[in-house]
């Protein structure tokens, strides 16, 4: 059931991403052939498209985080022994995961903050602070995210190292 559940959740999140950028790509480009055309254009686009990078920069993210595709400086624990490795990888999601929490915190103070006074968008004219919740909800997945990676990774490193490293998707950039 829950291996359904998280293939489910991978698949929407997919879905979310290449439906957004195609989505958005589209906008643009009937928005650029309407002024070409003389017609007026989409006036609220330039902002929608703003929030709409924000959101899918921030979710794509977090899929990275979980695929282990996201930036890393790691030639310092590639040369570890690999039981070693996996204990300075998971000391390291750890940290990431401090990190997130201290971010996190920020953003969600200041969407209740933007909540509180009531702000609007200046074309679209919604709630300011709906275009800042992804930063604080996508913060949350990366925290998840960073946490189950460090559980594995130690894991790993109390069965001395009898696995392959966690998880050993993507490109491997040796």
């Amino acid at each position: 059931m829950a291996a359904k559940l998280v293939k489910a959740f991978n698949y929407a999140e997919d879905a979310v991403l290449a439906y957004f950028f195609v989505g958005l790509g589209l906008l643009i480009v009937v928005d650029i052939a309407g002024r070409r055309l003389g017609v007026t254009s989409f006036y609220w686009l330039e902002e929608f498209g703003r929030y709409v990078m924000i959101f899918m920069t921030l979710l794509g993210a977090s899929k990275a985080v979980k695929e282990r595709k996201h930036l890393s400086m790691n030639a310092v624990v590639r040369r570890l022994p690999e039981r070693w490795a996996h204990l300075i990888q998971g000391m390291t999601d750890l940290a990431c995961c401090a990190f997130l929490l201290y971010v996190d915190y920020y953003a969600w103070k200041h969407v209740v903050h933007l909540h509180r006074i009531g702000v609007e968008t200046s074309t679209l004219g919604i709630p300011f602070y709906i275009p800042y919740l992804p930063i604080a909800l996508f913060g949350i997945g990366m925290f998840v995210r960073f946490f189950i990676c460090s559980m594995q990774e130690f894991r790993v490193f109390h069965k001395e190292g009898a696995m392959k490293r966690v998880p050993a998707k993507g490109a491997d950039f040796r």
